[in-house]
């Protein structure tokens, strides 16, 4: 049974443009709501913010709101979308990972002693400049402690578990590692001396020896994980340097386009001469260094590319390999790699955490650039924690898909590290969801601002949309939808909203939901105020509705007991003769079917 009270009209500042008292609404205040009577509710245009129900009167709004859903049946996705959820996947197999710095500054919550004050406090926290160092933070129980002060991973770890990580990594490079190393190291020592010799070291572009690019894949029944060829590009950079001093020098004078377009071009020529010096002293300075012995080969390559070669290390990874069959790709295939991050979702009841209110926090303050003094816990929790929906077992049918209760719920995205496995997994989003019996109402999304590049607003949204569709799968019925909250078409943040095709607006002059195609988009661009449909057939249905009483429906907790408000209405309009104005309001709110249903509360 649903329980509401205090229904009324409201004004307040907008969140949208800010202005001071620039939106007005309809609601009323939720003690209980069943998963049944809120849906009938979403259908018919209302939302919530924590327990307060509203319902948004756009011609008395700044920036007029239309409540939105999408179809999730017929739903596809666009090319945007089809490309960040295949980021997504390549995330979890290891084959991308974002570069992510949560080092960056943070609203982090400080305590205060005075208890009065520790619930809207708030200060930036910068990270110091040696972050990355790890040391000693202090004593427990007479065992130290290590850990990074790096607050992406953030992790204390004792030092014998910290001792043993060294030792392992330590003791993991083989011999032949050792070597490769070794030999990258000397080999860029006798470049930076070579260019040195030959006066080029004022360049300050990278020229060192690397790897050669054509170790690219691991190849099955290699000899090796390393390949026995470095290579630089040394005589480029030097080449295209003196081509730009000589160029500076020459006299201001008009030049056509294809005669500066020659001027700027790298001579083969010259290229292959500046190489061949490079190389020359390069075979010099080896005599020099036992460590790469004399058996190194340079050689001059393509665009004035130097090759050294290493016989002594062991075959390159490009040797040949024994040719593998179909059904060993197939496995291959199979195989899932080791990601070094993953992203982790869980499904946990609405509820106040540390953690998650500090996201919330940072994500108001940068995104939506509020206050920092208006962002309290109080707030919070009266914003996304407290509600007024019933929790109840989900259907047996949703076991595989939503095995969890109906009510609202809050799906959260971890960002965990193999890399450092004993470190904390980083809160990176939530979603507060409203599910429902035939719809799925996502109310709020929070996101890390560092963590933009995952793109989680549209993962979640994708993610949602598919478990709706799958529900409507298994139980035969195409109205299941996913609400995705309010649309505004002045504000350019929630322009995103549009990419989510087939959807719908809900019309408040005619009671309805429209399609939300261009026609629509023309009628709000011209008149945002106004209908999205010719109202001359509604028209008649209100006349006709007018003539009925609607307080004959409204049913009262009056006095601990459930009774109609016609068999009390000559006592309490005695009592309280400003009732029935609230009553009034509220039976035209929610009409006739839920005034009978849910319970008006009188005080």
């Amino acid at each position: 049974m649903s329980v509401v009270t205090n229904a009324r009209e409201m004004r307040y500042d907008c969140p949208y443009c800010k202005k001071e008292k620039g939106c007005c609404s309809l609601f009323f205040w939720a003690v209980r709501l069943t998963a049944e009577d809120y849906q009938s509710l979403v259908e018919n245009g209302w939302c919530r913010c924590g327990r307060m129900i509203y319902f948004p009167i756009n011609e008395k709004c700044c920036c007029p709101q239309h409540s939105m859903r999408i179809d999730a049946v017929k739903f596809r996705e666009n090319s945007l979308q089809k490309k960040i959820n295949s980021k997504i996947k390549r995330l979890q197999r290891g084959e991308w990972r974002p570069k992510i710095d949560f080092s960056s500054k943070t609203l982090m919550p400080f305590t205060s002693n005075d208890s009065k004050s520790k619930d809207s406090s708030f200060s930036l926290a910068t990270p110091s400049a040696q972050s990355k160092v790890i040391g000693i933070l202090g004593q427990d129980k007479g065992s130290q402690c290590i850990a990074q002060s790096n607050s992406d991973e953030v992790g204390i770890i004792p030092v014998q578990e910290a001792k043993k990580v060294l030792e392992t990594k330590t003791n993991a490079l083989s011999k032949e590692e050792l070597e490769f190393k070794s030999a990258e190291t000397t080999l860029n020592k006798l470049l930076k001396k070579v260019l040195s010799e030959l006066k080029f070291d004022q360049i300050e572009m990278p020229t060192t020896f690397a790897p050669s690019r054509r170790r690219t894949k691991k190849r099955k029944n290699a000899s090796s994980n390393f390949s026995n060829m470095f290579s630089t590009n040394a005589a480029f950079i030097v080449t295209s340097w003196l081509k730009r001093a000589k160029k500076a020098g020459l006299n201001d004078m008009k030049r056509d386009a294809k005669a500066e377009k020659r001027e700027t071009q790298i001579d083969d020529l010259e290229l292959k001469h500046v190489a061949m010096q490079i190389t020359t002293g390069l075979e010099k300075g080896a005599r020099s260094y036992p460590e790469i012995k004399s058996t190194v080969q340079f050689k001059v390559a393509g665009r004035g590319y130097i090759n050294a070669y290493l016989p002594w290390l062991k075959g390159p990874v490009n040797g040949p390999v024994n040719k593998v069959t179909q059904n060993e790709k197939k496995k291959a295939k199979n195989v899932s790699l080791n990601p070094k991050m993953k992203l982790c979702i869980s499904v946990k009841n609405a509820h106040f955490a540390e953690d998650v209110f500090k996201l919330y926090a940072m994500y108001q303050i940068k995104i939506h650039k509020d206050p920092i003094e208006r962002i309290t816990k109080q707030e919070f929790k009266a914003f996304l924690v407290d509600t007024p929906i019933v929790s109840s077992p989900s259907p047996r049918t949703w076991e595989n898909i939503w095995p969890h209760n109906l009510g609202s719920s809050f799906r959260i995205y971890h960002l965990e590290s193999s890399v450092r496995p004993l470190a904390s997994p980083r809160l990176v989003g939530y979603a507060l969801l409203d599910v429902l019996p035939s719809c799925l109402y996502s109310s709020y999304f929070v996101w890390h601002p560092e963590a933009k590049k995952l793109s989680l607003g549209v993962v979640s949204a994708l993610e949602e949309i598919a478990i709706v569709k799958k529900l409507a799968e298994v139980e035969q019925n195409p109205n299941h939808l996913y609400y995705i909250g309010y649309y505004v078409h002045k504000n350019k943040q929630m322009q995103y909203k549009r990419q989510y095709t087939p959807s719908e607006l809900y019309c408040p002059h005619a009671k309805k939901w429209v399609p939300f195609d261009e026609k629509s988009i023309k009628i709000l661009e011209d008149n945002p105020h106004g209908p999205l449909v010719d109202l001359k057939q509604n028209e008649i249905v209100q006349k006709v509705d007018s003539k009925l009483d609607p307080l004959n429906h409204v049913m009262l907790l009056y006095r601990q007991s459930v009774i109609p408000y016609k068999n009390v209405k000559e006592q309490i309009d005695k009592v309280k003769p400003a009732l029935r104005k609230e009553l009034e309001i509220y039976a035209e709110m929610v009409g006739p079917k839920l005034a009978s249903r849910m319970m008006y509360l009188v005080t």
